[in-house]
């Protein structure tokens, strides 16, 4: 097929440019079962916009991660630090042709399936995770990254509310995701 076909077909022009990425290397904390980790990161850690995103994940190397639900949003800074905003709504990422979440055994890595998202390199996003609720959940991490942010809290189905409370205080640091990518 000639590239006027192509053309023809719908097929679009463009190219997945990393956006944010980052080499985790610690194990953290490898309680996570039964516990919605929400992952802030800040607009100066991002570079570029897209319409479409993918994520990929990482458990820690000595213990599997298991995820049930995982949603991405923008950062509403009216309201707390985990709170999502309501437009562009908080989107449905999933795993391996349609899964919800996924089962990473240690050291292993997991890249999402394309999503479409108005990804807006100049706004703070929030990656909320509800984490299976058994084993001993962990994803891999940084222990210390500026402009990354993880809250945390035993509870379950919260990945897409936008106005949560009862999150403890933040730590800085960056918990399972090493590369967002957006299709520009």
């Amino acid at each position: 097929m000639g590239r006027g076909a192509a053309m023809l077909l719908g097929a679009t022009s463009g190219s997945w440019q990393t956006t944010f990425s980052q080499t985790l290397n610690a194990r953290v904390y490898a309680g996570f079962a039964t516990y919605m980790l929400i992952q802030r990161i800040d607009a100066a850690l991002l570079s570029v916009s897209g319409s479409k995103v993918r994520i990929t994940f990482e458990a820690n190397t000595t213990d599997p991660w298991d995820i049930e639900h995982c949603y991405i949003g923008q950062r509403d800074t009216g309201g707390d630090a985990w709170d999502q905003l309501a437009s562009p709504a908080p989107t449905r990422i999933t795993f391996s042709g349609g899964s919800n979440g996924f089962s990473l055994s240690a050291g292993q890595t997991i890249r999402s399936d394309e999503i479409t998202f108005a990804f807006d390199h100049t706004a703070s996003h929030l990656i909320s995770v509800d984490n299976g609720n058994t084993g001993t959940t962990a994803p891999r991490g940084i222990g210390t990254l500026a402009g990354a942010v993880t809250y945390t809290k035993v509870a379950d189905g919260e990945a897409t509310t936008q106005n949560r409370s009862g999150y403890g205080t933040g730590a800085s640091a960056l918990f399972g995701i090493n590369k967002i990518e957006v299709f520009v």
